[in-house]
């Protein structure tokens, strides 16, 4: 490698790291967030989450899901299921997400799959605290156009690690050197171990990421993806899903 190409390839991934960084620690952070969603869920959303003393003991029984499906259906006709998160915990509830193009809304209920009892009433998706998280992480508040920056963000760290590697070209040589007698020096080699080694796990997310927001530019939602999904189950048990 040339230094001409070396010393490209080193302004350009700080001018890159520059131009994007505070995007890419709001997507980090928030990304870090949802990983622990549910458990979020359990705290700020009990009532909602978990079914009452009451229901466990009197419902030890979870219902046949074609007939929670068509409760569902009865009680939310302008709307459609879009997805169906069954609870592998009896203590917990369903959460249904549901969406409607003539009234353009999208909404979550929580089911107790063993008394049928809907928790509280509907939220709006993009409602409450990992609502307002996963709007911020997907979109930055920005709508359609925040994703597709979202996307051109996640794509930028695609580049800053690939620059990365050019500018480090002897990086397995010196992978786990850190000189302790400069903090300068130290900072930068622990820059340089941190970043080569999270790498693979960088370009994974960065690449699913991008690919996951981009498809705002063409992507048109169905009316109902997962009903098929949900036509297709043909076996009804009484202990887990039917």
């Amino acid at each position: 490698m040339s230094k001409s190409f070396r010393k490209i390839s080193r302004k350009f991934h700080l001018w890159l790291s520059l131009i994007f960084c505070i995007p890419l620690i709001i997507i980090s952070i928030s990304g870090s967030v949802l990983v622990y969603a549910e458990q979020i869920n359990e705290v700020l959303l009990k009532d909602k989450v978990f079914r009452t003393q009451e229901s466990v003991a009197k419902f030890p029984v979870r219902m046949k899901f074609s007939t929670l499906q068509s409760e569902i259906k009865s009680k939310f006709k302008e709307y459609a299921i879009m997805g169906w998160s069954i609870a592998q915990d009896p203590l917990k509830t369903d959460k249904i997400r549901l969406s409607s193009q003539k009234l353009q809304k999208r909404i979550i209920i929580y089911l107790d799959a063993f008394s049928g009892e809907i928790k509280g009433a509907p939220m709006p998706r993009d409602e409450g605290f990992i609502g307002a998280i996963n709007k911020l992480h997907a979109e930055l508040f920005l709508g359609r156009g925040g994703r597709i920056f979202a996307g051109v963000v996640g794509l930028s760290a695609l580049l800053i690690g690939i620059s990365g590697f050019f500018i480090y070209k002897k990086f397995w040589q010196n992978l786990f050197s850190l000189r302790l007698n400069r903090a300068i020096y130290f900072m930068r080699g622990t820059h340089r171990l941190i970043g080569v080694a999270s790498t693979p796990v960088m370009f994974a997310i960065a690449i699913s990421g991008a690919w996951w927001e981009l498809r705002a530019v063409t992507y048109k939602p169905l009316a109902n993806p997962c009903g098929a999904v949900l036509q297709n189950f043909k076996t009804e048990r009484n202990s887990t899903v039917a």
